[in-house]
């Protein structure tokens, strides 16, 4: 403010996720009353909490919550419109990729509309069996490109990419969706196997915990489906009684996953690490040439 730079600042603080509830409790993060945590796709592991400031900031749109569907990487859509940057990837473009999944939420900060840009959030993983039909067959992917998977936490999330899967089984990089139908709910498919299915009470651990993710497990198959604004906390799962509803989110999915970035992102190597420690000081950077 001292600087005469207060007016043209807008502040952004925003979670990148839940906070991780396994290790029976030792991570130290407690997602309560929501189910599950980090590394998963329950609402405790993906809702997230974000603030915005700043003298750019409306007055009109100060003081106010708001729970439009938004995403972390909207961020990106977001800066770009205020900075008047063109967010399209270009290159990208020519080179037949995918466009972006990032939406410009600058009219809703700027109080020109009340709504969100965004009406679907189709909810990522690492390489999980499947049974859509449009995910890549397991044998696809490059068994030597490393992906989390730390055998010494308990009850993070079920190792990605099977070591043996059956011939002709499919494995997604998407495996949940998110509709939002104004009036008519905001709707949540989970799909394959979902650990962390479990609840923390207000203090978390505590004398009682038992936290092994394996023993805490949905098995959603083709779908689980709930209704986020009557049942936030994903205790009712309504897939039995909106069949037909199940079945168009799964469709959304198919379509989803068929569009999917999904490139062979090769093995480890030392230069990486070399850049990081040596380049850019303790920092991760480009380091291929």
């Amino acid at each position: 403010k001292r600087k005469g730079m207060w007016d043209d600042t807008l502040v952004v603080f925003s979670t990148d996720n839940g906070g991780p509830v396994y290790g029976n409790g030792t991570a130290g993060a407690n997602n309560f009353p929501l189910r599950g945590g980090k590394m998963n796709n329950w609402e405790g592991g993906i809702r997230g909490n974000a603030f915005v400031s700043g003298g750019f900031l409306p007055p009109s749109r100060r003081g106010i919550k708001w729970d439009g569907l938004a995403a972390l990487w909207d961020w990106y859509a977001t800066f770009s419109a205020l900075a008047g940057v063109d967010a399209t990837d270009h290159r990208a473009a020519k080179a037949s990729l995918p466009p972006i999944d990032s939406h410009d939420l600058s009219a809703f900060l700027l109080g020109k509309t009340l709504a969100s840009p965004r009406a679907e959030l189709p909810i990522g993983t690492e390489p999980r069996l499947s049974n859509l039909s449009s995910a890549p067959l397991c044998a696809s992917y490059n068994r030597a490109t490393p992906y989390y998977d730390e055998p010494s936490v308990v009850g993070d999330e079920p190792k990605p990419l099977p070591d043996s899967p059956p011939p002709g089984s499919r494995c997604t990089t998407v495996s949940a969706l998110i509709v939002d139908e104004g009036k008519g709910g905001l709707w949540k498919l989970l799909t394959g196997t979902v650990e962390q299915a479990m609840y923390t009470g207000p203090a978390y651990p505590n004398s009682t915990t038992d936290e092994v993710s394996s023993h805490f497990v949905s098995h959603c198959g083709d779908g689980c489906l709930f209704e986020l604004r009557a049942d936030p906390l994903e205790t009712s799962d309504l897939a039995s009684r909106h069949p037909q509803r199940l079945a168009r989110l799964r469709a959304k999915l198919e379509a989803y996953e068929a569009t999917a970035f999904n490139p062979d992102r090769g093995g480890n190597t030392a230069a990486a690490c070399e850049h990081a420690q040596g380049v850019y000081r303790g920092f991760w950077g480009p380091f291929m040439r």
